[in-house]
């Protein structure tokens, strides 16, 4: 255990981020799970969310070992395992081990990417499905809908003849879908009251009466 033993270690801002998300008594586990580990090499039994924080700072710690290491061995001290933990295992083993370790913090962060971007993913469609997110989508109107406008208002604008028209062209205004049916009806309307012209707007109503509508049905 001798060789295991360190006389300091880096405690990194990385390491305060993440431990304090935890409750008091996982951020205790933490930070004694890293100052064992650390100063001598012993692994923890942690569990819950103070595992998950253990397996984000140990492969740090395990680089941190590394270069502890490297340095005792060039000043011609022996080197001691990289794995702390009560049986002595070999230089391959070690290695093998904090290989997995590193496995598993990658896959444990690629977990939560994954996961962060179905959260973002159902919170857009949540917001779709409220409305949110919603444009206003046109509708073309029935016939009976730009009558009754037309009589509501007392325009003077032939609905039939303001149907026929823009089914023609597909409900666009220009080379626009249309998106305010009701606007348009009272440009038509606009143009007849200014220049009287109803070869451009459409025919002028002589009867306004709904039973007008009646006639061909």
């Amino acid at each position: 255990m001798e060789e295991l033993e360190r006389s300091s270690f880096t405690f990194y801002l990385s390491f305060e981020k993440a431990i304090s998300k935890l409750d008091d008594n996982n951020q205790l586990i933490v930070y004694r799970a890293i100052s064992r580990y650390s100063l001598f090499g012993e692994i923890p039994q942690v569990d819950g969310f103070a595992a998950i924080a253990w397996e984000l700072i140990k492969p740090i710690l395990d680089k941190s070992r590394i270069r502890s290491i490297n340095g005792t061995k060039a000043k011609g001290k022996s080197k001691p395992n990289l794995i702390g933990n009560q049986n002595a295992v070999s230089k391959n083993e070690a290695k093998t081990k904090l290989k997995q370790s590193k496995n598993e913090a990658k896959t444990k962060r690629d977990r939560d990417k994954d996961r962060d971007k179905d959260r973002d993913r159902i919170n857009i469609e949540t917001k779709v499905s409220n409305g949110a997110d919603k444009s206003t989508r046109f509708v073309p109107p029935s016939l009976i809908d730009v009558q009754e406008y037309i009589q509501k208002n007392n325009y003077s604008v032939d609905a039939l003849t303001f149907i026929d028209f823009y089914t023609s062209k597909g409900w666009m205004v220009g080379s626009n879908k249309m998106k305010d049916w009701k606007a348009a009806v009272r440009t038509w309307q606009r143009k007849y009251r200014n220049t009287g012209n109803t070869s451009d707007i459409g025919v002028v109503l002589k009867d306004n009466s709904p039973d007008k509508y009646k006639k061909g049905w």
